[in-house]
């Protein structure tokens, strides 16, 4: 099968903060620092930020967001200007909230809407994050990978009530 060529756009260090990856993003030609979440479909950032980027509110349109806080309103915004090392996106929609669930200074969040647009290898260990655009071919959704590969092996547990006080085994 042909797998195409993938051409790395870009390879950028990925902090790490207690469970979260952070990365610097520019936004309107002005760094800033993102949390790096493949859990949010949405792009977010803090509302105050949004001002000092400049980035334009659409008042008119507003969003339900659903997470971990529960159900909340929001407005979206636009940067005109997306910089993630190489990769190059405009007209980014971000939600404007009042608080995300980062530490300062992190302005946002960098979610799927923004990452979905690539191929995405997230190296936890090494610190790194990079991304790839399919050039032509992949005519098959496996990814060609050369170098060391791990195996692991995987336990089937029995399926028990959670409320039982041995429901994780030993």
């Amino acid at each position: 099968a042909d797998h195409g060529d993938m051409a790395n756009i870009t390879d950028l260090k990925l902090g790490r903060h207690g469970q979260g990856f952070y990365t610097t993003v520019g936004i309107n030609a002005k760094p800033v620092l993102m949390r790096v979440d493949t859990g949010s479909e949405l792009n977010l950032i803090r509302a105050r930020d949004a001002r000092a980027l400049g980035l334009t509110f659409r008042g008119f349109q507003t969003v339900e967001i659903h997470g971990v806080g529960g159900l909340r309103s929001a407005n979206y915004a636009e940067a005109h200007d997306v910089r993630l090392g190489e990769a190059h996106g405009s007209d980014l929609d971000l939600v404007a909230v009042d608080e995300i669930p980062a530490p300062e200074p992190v302005a946002g969040i960098l979610g799927m809407d923004f990452l979905y647009s690539y191929d995405i290898d997230l190296d936890f260990v090494g610190g790194r994050l990079r991304l790839y655009k399919a050039l032509h071919g992949c005519s098959t959704p496996q990814a060609v990978i050369s170098g060391p590969l791990y195996e692991v092996d995987l336990v089937q547990y029995e399926t028990r009530s959670t409320t039982d006080p041995n429901f994780l085994p030993s």
